[in-house]
């Protein structure tokens, strides 16, 4: 087994991928790991800030549960919960999937480009 293969090998073996970030660091991005885990089609467990963009990725996406960042006890009690169910983990492992494919499409991708692209042009064509 080749060792740059690991990583592969342990996002698609798992039954539940953890996705932690401290308190309030969650409000300046989406940690690439999390990509990795939709692609790979896993579940997700995110300990995050309620209101932060992972959170409301997870949530919206039907992929996984949101549990406080920074408590040990509620990844404990998520961790617990997620297990109850292994029709529900490969349901949101297909969602997880399913949302990594339609938001990182290059479809979608160049259509938010573009529309970036005119909402920059037009705002400096507005006289100041």
């Amino acid at each position: 087994m080749n060792p740059a293969d690991l990583p592969q090998i342990g996002l698609s073996s798992s039954d539940l991928s953890l996705l932690t970030l401290a308190p309030g660091r969650g409000r300046t991005s989406v940690p690439s790991k999390l990509q990795g885990y939709m692609a790979a089609g896993r579940p997700v467990l995110a300990a995050v800030d309620e209101d932060c963009d992972s959170a409301h990725l997870v949530r919206h996406g039907g992929f996984g549960l949101v549990v406080p960042s920074g408590d040990p006890a509620a990844i404990v009690a998520g961790i617990r919960e997620a297990r109850r169910d292994a029709d529900r983990l490969r349901v949101w492992g297909q969602r997880a999937r399913a949302v990594f494919e339609r938001e990182n499409a290059s479809e979608p991708i160049l259509d938010r480009y573009a529309e970036l692209v005119r909402r920059v042009s037009a705002s400096r064509r507005r006289p100041r």
